[in-house]
């Protein structure tokens, strides 16, 4: 996420590259755990492939994990958001949406506001 916000692509596929390279046989569990699709969804934000990125998160995917720390999450979320907003896709971001105000209903006004400044 670092490297896209500075805008560096060719880092960005490397890392991708790398890491699929390694997601296979009895790393591959490992590898998918550790967010290979969450990456391949960042990498995907930062090409402005938005409908690939909104694919690689799906609401059953990786960002919907336990794992990392409430910031970590929350960063995903929005991105999840913003990434449904920019692709179009109005009944997944008003889905998400609803889930994050459920979770923090103190979010909504600035969930909104994320998903009118990302086109909806």
């Amino acid at each position: 996420m670092a490297l896209a916000l500075v805008g560096r692509q060719s880092e960005i596929e490397q890392l991708v590259a790398s890491t699929r390279r390694h997601a296979v046989g009895t790393n591959r569990l490992a590898a998918e755990r550790a967010g290979l699709t969450l990456l391949e969804g960042f990498a995907s934000f930062a090409d402005g492939h938005f409908d690939r990125a909104s694919t690689c998160w799906s609401t059953s995917g990786p960002a919907r994990t336990p794992w990392g720390s409430h910031a970590q999450r929350d960063i995903i979320d929005l991105t999840l958001l913003a990434t449904a907003a920019r692709a179009g896709q109005e009944a997944l971001a008003q889905a998400l949406l609803a889930e994050r105000v459920a979770r923090k209903p103190t979010g909504e006004q600035a969930a909104a506001a994320l998903l009118r400044a990302n086109g909806l």
